[in-house]
């Protein structure tokens, strides 16, 4: 049997093997669910909302795109341990026009002591194209005659 409950933010999910009785496989499973929920905690390390890095991007309709952690970034731990300052590693791939709202172009690492304990994919936030010949043309003029090439 497998049960699954959320409290506070958490939602955690409970497994119960080999037990031929409704009533202790409930019992079972309400037991799990409340040791977790009474000895873990989530501690947020990055909001899906929160700007991880704006990459510079060349031959695009924009100049740069903000990346961000596709879904909320988070550990779960010990209850009572105060947070906990994790280092993070930020890895971004190959970009490649065109870039759609939410494409994955990298990941974050969230390290404890430098072993990884939680990872996320890293989306664009919004919606970028390729310049075509004739607008890449034009901005390159742009760059000669302004001195910037």
């Amino acid at each position: 049997m497998a049960v699954t409950a959320k409290r506070d933010g958490m939602r955690l999910i409970a497994i119960v093997l080999g037990e031929d009785n409704a009533k202790v496989r409930n019992s079972e499973a309400a037991q799990l669910l409340d040791y977790g929920f009474n000895n873990k905690q989530i501690q947020l390390i990055k909001k899906s909302t929160d700007e991880i890095k704006k990459i510079k991007l060349d031959k695009a309709t924009e100049k740069s795109i903000t990346i961000v952690p596709k879904y909320d970034v988070s550990i779960l731990k010990d209850k009572g341990i105060s947070n906990t300052k994790y280092k993070t590693s930020v890895k971004v791939g190959k970009i490649v026009l065109p870039l759609k709202k939410g494409d994955v172009v990298g990941k974050i690492s969230v390290l404890d002591n430098n072993k990884v304990v939680a990872t996320q994919d890293l989306v664009a936030t919004k919606n970028v194209d390729k310049l075509n010949f004739f607008q890449l043309f034009m901005k390159n003029i742009t760059k000669i005659s302004s001195g910037i090439l």
